[in-house]
């Protein structure tokens, strides 16, 4: 029974070794692809296949641990950084309380640059990328309060969000950004990006209306519906989802446990009686 007992101990340390030299190896890949992602000397095609990674949705939960021990609660003597931003900026399966996270420290930073503290800009600049991907009249506010910044980083930031998020809403500080870009000699951001973005912005509202109307105006199915045949194709979304499952090995330790048991139970009862 002793000697069981001493297996069943290793395996349980054994089994929690193993999951925190996993946690650090997923850490360390994280790192290792941020580094290269702000590199200005990594291939363009090293940089893509980057971005694709950070995409992986395993990476979701250490990059949000990242983000809170670097910048919302760093060690003592250390400064905030907001480095995770950058790979979150890929995530597209943050969940709507972990927007809040990034939403909330947005609300609280100052439009101008002369009322941020240590962090801020960095992370105003990159909070926007990731907002952007998840569209929401609360977004597009809160990156609209930036259009008036004095940091040309941070209003290039606020332009390309509202490319991906903007509304009419966006539409008359765009145009009064670009009136400002055109007649000043230092151009703040370039127009095309700005007149990219109100174009991307009319084409979403244009497709809106005709989505509208067509609800408003609906065809009368029993007449011109045509039957559709059960597609055997995967849909787009089930077969990304499949691509990102990705295989736990964390019950490996638990078998080598049992194994290990069942291997003392089995000495023990072919060991030889002793008078």
């Amino acid at each position: 029974m002793k000697f069981l007992c001493i297996i069943l101990a290793f395996s349980l340390v054994w089994r929690g070794q193993f999951l925190e030299a996993r946690e650090g190896t997923i850490r360390d890949e994280i790192k290792d692809y941020l580094l290269d992602l702000t590199s200005d000397f990594i291939p363009q095609e090293r940089r893509e296949r980057v971005m694709k990674e950070l995409s992986d949705s395993k990476y979701l939960p250490d990059l949000l641990t990242m983000l809170q021990e670097e910048y919302f609660h760093p060690l003592e003597g250390k400064p905030r950084m907001a480095t995770a931003l950058e790979g979150l900026q890929f995530q597209r399966k943050m969940t709507p309380e972990q927007q809040a996270i990034i939403a909330n420290e947005l609300k609280k930073i100052p439009s101008q640059i002369s009322g941020m503290k240590e962090g801020e800009i960095g992370f105003a600049e990159t909070s926007m990328s990731v907002l952007s991907k998840y569209p929401s009249p609360e977004h597009e506010q809160l990156v609209l309060r930036f259009i008036d910044t004095d940091r040309n980083a941070i209003l290039g930031a606020v332009v390309f969000a509202l490319h991906d998020i903007g509304t009419s809403t966006s539409l008359p500080a765009l145009e009064r950004l670009a009136t400002e870009s055109r007649n000043k000699k230092l151009t703040l951001v370039p127009v095309s990006d700005i007149e990219a973005a109100m174009q991307a912005i009319k084409q979403r509202e244009a497709e809106k209306g005709k989505s509208s109307a067509a609800s408003d105006n609906p065809v009368d199915t029993r007449t011109f519906s045509v039957p559709q045949q059960p597609s055997k194709v995967k849909s787009p979304s089930n077969a990304a989802n499949a691509s990102q499952e990705t295989t736990d090995y964390t019950w490996l330790p638990w078998l080598f446990a049992v194994l290990a048991s069942l291997g003392g139970v089995f000495w023990l009862m072919k060991k030889p009686a002793t008078s």
